[in-house]
């Protein structure tokens, strides 16, 4: 097995990557490859800052090369941690920088209220709660699954959505929980990041809002009836996806996979916005930008500059509301 093959088995797992980006990821060490025309762990940081002119001068927006740049990356670090390739080699390989006018902090695209309001009618609209009797049936064995399973997909969505709505969690944080990481009797999430040098493990605390608390903890209830065998928090619940196989308990109630994990919303909604929302509401709310970034994970404060900048926008609208009674009070007398 050649480095490339044992890189993509262990990094693209240990992160939980989705296919678009473990393709992309591929794409980029093979083309990097092709350009230096050595194996990518004789690949050095020449080889990189070549490739990456020869991508720009091929007509790539900078901010593209950008992506393959850090799509590269990954592999050096794994390659260095291995002991494939030396500590000076992975420090230059690091060192290449993004090319000129290349940016990496996105412009915040948070959800309006109303449409925060539409989001949660559009879940109870799609995957209406049953009423007690039903549950009460299904429970003592009466009913079918079919009966409750738009129900524990309510519970379900509910909570993984209010862990990026009220917590600001990304989308691979959320699939990859584990249910004692999200219990509703801790005081915080626990969310695991990537194991770094010396295997130390990052992780940082989010605080629950007693909403994404209640939320959490419906959820965690009704699946314990549902899968108590396994710990992993999200499952596969419309008996639809296999039709020819048993109702419950069968591959409905598998655990779920990112590929699946990132359509569980409805249609046209987006775990990302979604965090975009709780980061602008936190910095609308008051909350200062350190402790803003601490609880997004962001590297850098200029990660989290995007959400404040959109916050300018507010105060001219304070302004032009209270421009009459302002100029009644400071204004030229008869103008």
């Amino acid at each position: 097995m050649t480095p490339e093959e044992r890189f993509c088995g262990e990094y693209f797992v240990l992160n939980g990557l989705s296919e678009g980006r473990r393709t992309f990821i591929r794409k980029a060490l093979r083309e990097l490859q092709q350009t230096a025309g050595v194996p990518l762990e004789q690949v050095t940081d020449d080889h990189l800052r070549t490739f990456l002119q020869q991508l720009v001068g091929a007509g790539l927006h900078v901010n593209t090369v950008r992506k393959y740049n850090h799509a590269c990356k990954p592999f050096f670090r794994w390659a260095w941690e291995r002991g494939i390739i030396d500590a000076d080699r992975h420090m230059r390989i690091l060192a290449v920088k993004d090319p000129r006018g290349a940016c990496g902090n996105a412009i915040p695209r948070p959800y309006k209220r109303a449409e925060i309001t539409r989001f949660w009618e559009t879940i109870e609209a799609t995957w209406p709660l049953a009423p007690p009797t039903r549950l009460r049936r299904w429970d003592i064995g009466v009913a079918n699954y079919r009966r409750v399973w738009r129900h524990a997909m309510h519970l379900q969505v509910t909570a993984a959505a209010s862990l990026a709505l009220y917590g600001g969690l990304r989308r691979n944080e959320i699939l990859t929980l584990s249910i004692d990481d999200m219990h509703p009797d801790n005081e915080y999430v626990v969310v695991r990041g990537k194991t770094v040098v010396h295997s130390v493990e990052k992780i940082r605390e989010v605080p629950y809002t007693e909403t994404g608390r209640e939320a959490t903890a419906a959820w965690l209830e009704f699946r314990e009836l549902l899968a108590p065998s396994h710990d992993r928090p999200w499952l596969m619940l419309d008996p639809r996806a296999t039709p020819n196989s048993n109702l419950y308990p069968s591959s409905p109630l598998n655990a779920m996979g990112m590929d699946r994990f990132r359509r569980l919303l409805p249609r046209g909604w987006e775990f990302h916005r979604l965090r975009h929302t709780a980061a602008t509401e936190w910095a609308r709310a008051g909350v200062p930008i350190e402790r803003v970034s601490k609880l997004l994970g962001h590297a850098t404060l200029q990660q989290t500059m995007g959400y404040y900048e959109l916050l300018k926008d507010d105060v001219a609208a304070s302004m032009h509301r209270y421009e009459d009674v302002f100029m009644t009070a400071v204004g030229k007398e008869g103008s």
